[in-house]
């Protein structure tokens, strides 16, 4: 992964989905080069794939590598030097569902992406929205994915 060519610094990094790929080697080094890109100050922002438990057929296809339990992940980036602003599991509330379908998908290999009917997908849309606004308030204890609100200090 190249980052960063030349002296340029940033304010902010987003890293949405992208640490857990095979192809991503090492995430730390990935990391320690956002922390050397960043500008003293600046925000790193994460999202990933979480909790190992959810590892399935999908996973494979999609090319991962790894999924993250939050603490792992806020221990290696405190390690390149970055203070956690915020981190939160996110996808919460129909994580119930991520369980059933991992279950059912460890007998059938179905779309983990299925297209649903404009009713569901207002419904799943509005709880996520709900989940959003209440995020900024409380950290959620598990989820399918994560986030994590990083600073260069």
């Amino acid at each position: 992964m190249k980052l960063g060519k030349g002296k340029k610094k940033y304010n902010l990094v987003c890293l949405f989905d992208v640490l857990y790929h095979k192809y991503i080697s090492s995430d730390e080094k990935v990391l320690s080069k956002v922390f050397k890109i960043l500008k003293r100050g600046g925000n790193l922002c994460i999202t990933d794939c979480a909790m190992p438990l959810l590892w399935s057929w999908h996973d494979n296809k999609v090319m991962a590598r790894e999924r993250y339990y939050l603490k792992d992940l806020e221990i290696k980036l405190q390690k390149v030097g970055f203070i956690i602003e915020k981190k939160s599991y996110i996808f919460f509330s129909l994580f119930p569902l991520f369980i059933i379908n991992r279950m059912l998908g460890k007998f059938f290999q179905f779309s983990t992406i299925p297209r649903l009917p404009p009713l569901f997908n207002n419904i799943f849309i509005s709880i996520y929205k709900l989940e959003a606004f209440f995020l900024r308030y409380v950290s959620f204890p598990i989820g399918s994915s994560l986030i994590i609100l990083a600073k260069k200090p």
